[in-house]
Formats: structure tokens, C-alpha cells, sequence
């Protein structure tokens, strides 16, 4: 064959993700999307300063450019 040399990348400490509580009378929003051979989906939380969740939403988009998609989830808010 091509007798290539290759070397796996250094594996990574993994990172903690949590959710922050926001400061009294604000709210979170929290939106993610996905994308996977030229489909897409998206979502999001709004939960207030005690945690609790004041609405959610998601969609799928269809065959969306991944930039596209963001653009149109950022005029959401």
C-alpha cells in the first residue's frame, strides 16, 4: 500500500458543561442545532433564575446550510 505514517492526536481531558443560574428577574436561553449530511434541526430552553423552564422549542430544518440555520435561530431571540 502506501505505507503512510500516522499518529492518533493526544487525547483531551473532557470539560464539564453545566447550566448557570442567570442574576434575579433575567432568564437563560440556551439553543443548540445539528446538522448531518446537509440536514438540520435546532432547539432551545428559556428557564428563569430558578431553574425552572419557562419555554422550549425545536424544529428541523430540512437540507439548510449550517450557516443559514444560524442566522435564522439568532433572529429568533
Amino acid at each position: 500500500m502506501l505505507d503512510l505514517q500516522y499518529q492518533n492526536p493526544p487525547s483531551k481531558p473532557p470539560i464539564l458543561v453545566y447550566w448557570t443560574r442567570p442574576p434575579d428577574i433575567w432568564v437563560a436561553l440556551n439553543t443548540n442545532g445539528a446538522a448531518c449530511n446537509e440536514l438540520t434541526a435546532g432547539g432551545g430552553i428559556v428557564r428563569n433564575c430558578q431553574g425552572e423552564v419557562l419555554a422550549n422549542f425545536f424544529s428541523f430544518y430540512g437540507t439548510t446550510l449550517t450557516m443559514k440555520l444560524k442566522i435564522w435561530l439568532s433572529k429568533m431571540v
